[in-house]
């Protein structure tokens, strides 16, 4: 079984396993580790693929740090990816994945491209 650790100064954390430990600097290494291990053992909860995501209009403050290479578990949705980042899901009025309209239900998976739309107005 592996086990989170916060062992080290700063954001560092380890992984270990029997007497290994392994030590993680920051979440895409995190996310390598995980893909590498092999069927159940991975660690429930940890990111295991990364998605691209962008926000339009209004909704640009919504964007991570890390907007093309964001981490996610295999359990991610639409909606939980936006309650995750604090967008109101009231303002997600257009949702695209891969260039096709989705809704909040859709399950998303690595390498996908999310783009959300505010409702807009005009003429």
């Amino acid at each position: 079984m592996y086990v989170v650790v916060h062992a080290f100064q700063g954001c560092n954390k380890t992984l270990s396993k029997g007497g290994t430990i392994v030590r993680i600097h920051d979440i895409l290494t995190a996310q390598r580790f995980c893909l590498s291990l092999q069927g159940n053992e991975r660690i429930p909860g940890m990111p295991v693929a990364t998605i691209q995501v962008k926000f339009f209009a209004s909704l640009t403050p919504f964007t991570p740090r890390e907007s093309d290479r964001f981490p996610i578990s295999s359990e991610t949705t639409v909606k939980t990816l936006l309650e995750h980042l604090g967008v109101p899901l009231e303002k997600a009025h257009l949702i695209f994945v891969n260039g096709v309209r989705k809704t909040l239900d859709t399950h998303l998976n690595g390498g996908d491209r999310v783009g959300v739309f505010p409702p807009v107005a005009g003429g």
